[in-house]
This record gives structure tokens, C-alpha cells and sequence, in this order.
């Protein structure tokens, strides 16, 4: 027992002596608990030291401390963060800025830098980057060029500064797992894909990620291959945008996996060059001119929407949209132009033509929309809705489903479940309709 009581007490005393870079002999310390032991009293001690009575929800610790033994082992903070489970990705912030002491700083405000030119040198290695968790500031744009590939491995730290922007262009790869991206002061720009040729394929892959501060988290324009899976966006103006395009291009993203991500809209944007109802994000995914896109993937989780603005926004857009429910999308305003309160919209321009298709959970099964003021509308769309539930107890105006101006489009609304809603179906303006069939719906 003496062992024990003392492991604390040697640990205040090298702590006090030297708060800001602390090391810590291990020897006399007979179990692993004791580190987790220590690194409570770290957490405590930080709060201490800034006069709060409770823990803070930011404290600022780095990789430079070190915990060694006689044998020469040491054991750092990054890799211990895992094993004790003490914080979380969002608690490794510097209080003293944006750029804490010991991140890796790539890049100046407005200007490019090459991922090639800094792998080796050796800011970044490619042969611990899957396996050795990075803490990196962003400035500038930094461009995933030629045929580099990178990873940042699970419990990497990406502060991107200020309009700061992860470019992927030629076939460039990023690859990232558990990594937490967030912004400083105000919004960063995004990661981008971009690509202009049928030969190359940047590509992007985040799993389990934590993406929040952006204007557009993850932008596509062109031809990319993206994965998207068990990610969370957060405070993004829009978390997927694939921009318009000129003279009739289609933008192809290719979605290898688009499955089991959270957006959630209930919290207010950092500052930003774009702005919509109450500082809250616009929507979580805006397409434009894209050829067939999948969101959602039968037999996997589903896709989450929640407390936004609006859910997807679709624009001379092909798409398949299943397994994905939205909840809490309210109405800011009825009398602006500008879209709000719609889970699922679609339309295209006078001339264009695409399909949307939306799959529910099921008729009688969980709900596909729960209170969200506008379920789905379409507007000159070709659509296909079947097996959704939308259930309303909040809004005193609520529409499950609206199609509005179809000129020549298909419409097929099939064994649908509507409850609460002050209208259940809006059927406008149907002029040449192609084909409708409408059958089996509970209004």
C-alpha cells in the first residue's frame, strides 16, 4: 500500500517543479492505474491552476510530455490518451492560440504548399503516419499533389487556421481515421477534390472522423472518389457540397461508402464568408449537376440528419437516397425566398431532367422524418418514394410530401405512412405529368 499512496504525491512534486514540461520516473510504480492515476491529477491540476472549480473543457496538453523509466522505455501522452480514455478528440486545444507548442505548422496564410515537398523533411512520415497519431496546424492551402498519398491515423489533431484548405487534386490520396479536423477564430474553407480529367481520381476517405468549423467540410468538383463512413459534422455552413458547373459538365463524385455519418446542425457557426438563418448551418449536403449519387446504404447504420436548417439539397442531381432519417428540422421563416424547414429537396432548371429515388425504413417502422416541418419536396423532378414514415407532433405548419411543377417528370409515391401532418400530400402544378402512380399511402 505504500507504493500506492506514494505514486500521487511524487507526481505533485515533479509537477509543481516543472508544470510546463514534466517528466515522471515510472519505476517505483508497480501497475499502469497509477499513470491513469497521474494523468487525473494533470487534468485536475490544470483546472486548478486556471482557478476553475471544474474541469475545463479545453485543456491544453502536448506530446512532449514524457514518461520514462530506468530501462529506457518511454511512454507519451498521445498514445496513453487511448489506453486511460481520460479525454476525448475535443479537449486537445491549445488555450494560448490556435497553433499549441508542439503541433507541426505547415504553410502561411495564402499560399500553397505542396504535401510532396514536406514528407521526408521530415516534418511528415509516410511510414508512421498510419500507425502514429499527428498533431498538425494548417495555414494556407496545403495540396495532396500527383500520386502522394497520406494518412492521418487514429487520434490525429488537424487545426485548420482560418480559410485554410486540404486541396486533393491529380490522384492525390488522404486517408483518415479518428481524426478530429476543427477550426480556430473563424471558419476554415474545406477539403477539397478537385479534378478536371477522365484519367485521374483524387480520392478521400474519413472514417470516424470529427469534422466541425468549415464552410464546406468536404467540397467535389469533377470527377473524385470519396468514402464517407461513422463520421460526425458539426458547425459546417454546408458538411458535403459539390459546387454548380458551367456549359453543362456533370460533376461525378463516386461514393464507394456514404453510410452511418451525423450531421448535426444544433450549434451556431464560428465567423464566416457565408451566412444563413441564425448563423446556423444552411444544410448539411448541397449537390449540384452530378451524375447518380448513393447516400445511404441498405444493412448498414443509417445516415443521421439533425437540428438543421435543411437536410439535403439536391440541384440537377440524379440520386439514390435510403437509409438515412432526418429529425428536427423547423421552419425559420415562411416568408423568405430562401429554403428552410426541408428534409429532402429537389429540383431541377427549366430543360433539365433528373431521378431522385427515396427509400424509407418502412411503412410502419421507424421513422424516416420525425418532426421535420417539410418532409420531402420535389420540384420539376422525376421522383420515386416509397416505404417512408413522417411523423409530426411539433410544427404547426408541416407538409410530409410536396411536388410541385413536374412538366413531363414521373412521379411513383407508394406505401408511404403520413402522420400529423396539417397536410399530408401537396400535389401542384402537374402539367405533362409522364407517368403518376400514387397508391397505398396512409395520409
Amino acid at each position: 500500500m505504500a507504493g500506492r499512496d506514494s505514486a500521487i504525491p511524487e507526481f505533485q512534486n515533479n509537477f509543481c517543479q516543472n508544470p510546463t514540461k514534466p517528466h515522471f520516473p515510472l519505476d517505483n510504480y508497480p501497475k499502469n492505474h497509477y499513470i491513469t492515476a497521474s494523468l487525473l491529477f494533470l487534468i485536475l491540476k490544470t483546472a486548478r491552476h486556471e482557478n476553475k472549480t471544474e474541469l475545463p473543457k479545453r485543456i491544453q496538453i502536448i506530446t512532449e510530455f514524457n514518461f520514462f523509466n530506468a530501462g529506457g522505455v518511454v511512454y507519451n501522452l498521445v498514445s496513453l490518451i487511448g489506453i486511460v480514455n481520460i479525454i476525448g478528440l475535443n479537449n486537445i486545444y491549445s488555450q494560448n492560440g490556435c497553433c499549441p507548442n508542439g503541433y507541426i505548422s505547415i504553410g502561411s496564410a495564402n499560399s500553397n504548399t505542396n504535401l510532396s515537398s514536406l514528407i521526408g523533411n521530415p516534418l511528415l512520415s509516410v511510414n508512421n503516419s498510419k500507425t502514429q497519431a499527428q498533431n498538425i496546424c494548417i495555414n494556407g492551402t496545403l495540396i495532396i499533389d500527383g500520386s502522394t498519398s497520406y494518412y492521418f491515423a487514429d487520434y490525429s489533431n488537424i487545426i485548420m487556421q482560418p480559410n485554410s484548405k486540404i486541396l486533393i487534386k491529380d490522384n492525390g490520396q488522404l486517408y483518415c481515421s479518428s481524426t478530429n479536423f476543427s477550426g480556430c477564430t473563424s471558419r476554415w474553407h474545406s477539403i477539397s477534390l478537385e479534378n478536371n480529367s477522365n484519367t485521374n481520381n483524387p480520392t478521400l476517405n474519413l472514417y470516424r472522423c470529427n469534422v466541425q468549423d468549415a464552410e464546406y467540410a468536404v467540397s467535389v468538383r469533377g470527377k473524385a472518389i470519396v468514402s464517407l463512413n461513422n463520421n460526425y459534422f458539426s458547425k459546417n455552413f454546408i458538411s458535403l457540397y459539390i459546387p454548380a458547373t458551367s456549359g453543362g459538365a456533370k460533376n461525378e463524385p463516386i461514393f464507394s461508402a456514404f453510410y452511418a455519418n451525423s450531421f448535426d446542425g444544433s450549434n451556431t457557426l464560428l465567423s464566416g464568408s457565408n451566412s444563413y438563418f441564425n448563423n446556423k448551418p444552411k444544410c448539411a449536403i448541397e449537390i449540384h449537376n452530378s451524375k447518380l449519387l448513393n447516400i445511404g446504404l441498405k444493412g448498414k447504420s443509417p445516415n443521421t440528419f439533425s437540428n438543421l436548417t435543411n437536410g439535403i439539397m439536391l440541384f440537377n442531381t440524379d440520386a439514390n437516397i435510403e437509409n438515412c432519417t432526418f429529425s428536427n428540422i423547423a421552419i425559420v421563416s415562411l416568408l423568405s425566398p430562401s429554403k428552410n424547414g426541408i428534409a429532402i429537396y429537389s429540383k431541377n432548371a427549366l430543360g433539365q431532367s433528373s431521378i431522385v429515388n427515396v427509400t424509407g425504413l418502412g411503412k410502419y417502422n421507424s421513422n424516416t422524418f420525425s418532426n421535420c416541418a417539410l418532409g420531402i419536396t420535389f420540384e420539376n423532378t422525376s421522383c420515386k418514394l416509397i416505404n417512408c414514415k413522417y411523423q409530426n407532433t411539433v410544427h404547426a405548419y408541416s407538409v410530409g410530401i410536396s411536388v410541385l411543377n413536374t412538366n413531363g417528370a414521373a412521379i411513383e409515391l407508394i406505401n408511404n405512412n403520413i402522420i400529423g401532418a396539417q397536410f399530408g400530400m401537396v400535389l401542384k402544378n402537374l402539367l405533362n405529368t409522364k407517368t403518376a402512380i400514387i397508391g397505398s399511402n396512409d395520409l
